[in-house]
């Protein structure tokens, strides 16, 4: 007989003694913190020429700011449907050469 409700979960299967499974009862919400990503480095569209112009790998990037932006939110999103927090960080390219 399944004693755990809508909290818990059976383990195992009965054993040769005939013994209920281990049954554990688990708390609605996890009691660990959500799994967090990287910081998300987030430019101002007045840093774009700049960046494209120092990074190692220019042609890798999106050709214009918006291509960029619309690739970040959908990484923000993206993260976000398992349930990982990401965070954007404002950055500027000078910081980020540091």
């Amino acid at each position: 007989m399944d004693r755990s409700g809508a909290l818990g979960s059976r383990v195992g299967s009965r054993s040769a003694r005939g013994a209920e499974p281990l049954t554990i009862a688990l708390p609605p919400e996890a009691p660990w913190p959500t799994p967090r990503a990287p910081p998300v480095a987030w430019y101002a569209e007045t840093e774009w020429p700049r960046l494209r112009q120092v990074a190692a790998d220019p042609e890798a990037r999106d050709a214009t700011y918006p291509d960029w932006l619309k690739g970040a939110e959908k990484t923000l999103r993206d993260l976000a449907n398992p349930g990982i927090v990401a965070e954007r960080v404002d950055a500027t390219v000078a910081e980020v050469q540091q």
